[in-house]
């Protein structure tokens, strides 16, 4: 199992192979699972992740981690992946 990493006040995760496991911290969900075809692709997404989580420190801390997932999901269109929401 990776380190979990602290990206921001509101959300944290790891690397795990081929998976991506991201926690906010105010939410009802456990975590977020993004599962990629190889261990490269879910590296430039947890890369992308720690860019858009320097981005949204911009935004009011209330809607940080909505601003996150829309990003997120912007980022993937277009893109083979699992998520899975615990």
């Amino acid at each position: 199992m990776e380190k979990q990493e602290v990206f921001s006040g509101y959300f944290s995760g790891h690397v795990e192979g081929k998976e991506v496991v991201l926690h906010y911290a105010e939410s009802k969900d456990l975590a977020h699972t993004y599962a990629f075809e190889t261990e490269q692709e879910a590296k430039n997404f947890y890369d992308m992740c720690l860019r858009i989580g320097e981005m949204t420190s911009e935004v009011s801390e209330s809607k940080q981690a909505l601003a996150h997932q829309v990003l997120i999901k912007e980022n993937l269109k277009g893109k083979k992946y699992e998520e899975t929401v615990y």
